[in-house]
């Protein structure tokens, strides 16, 4: 089902403050559990946290260009 929203001027400031939020929290937790877990010497869950931390960059990544289509008006009718 496909949508059409409208959100006034200073409701999609609201939502790109929010989602570059969302994007700062994940890249600060990716760049945490790449620092104190995979780049660690001799850590041995590393295998496990790639996978997790990988995750957790494409999140951030998505967030990114959400935010920058916001920018751009790409979702603009």
């Amino acid at each position: 089902m496909q949508r059409t929203l409208k959100f006034t001027e200073e409701q999609i400031s609201m939502l790109k403050q929010a989602i570059g939020i969302a994007e700062l929290k994940f890249t600060n937790t990716y760049k945490e559990i790449s620092q104190e877990t995979i780049l660690v010497r001799n850590m041995e869950n590393k295998s496990e946290q790639e996978p997790i931390a990988k995750f957790y960059h494409e999140q951030a990544c998505k967030f990114a260009d959400l935010n920058i289509a916001l920018d751009n008006g790409d979702f603009d009718v």
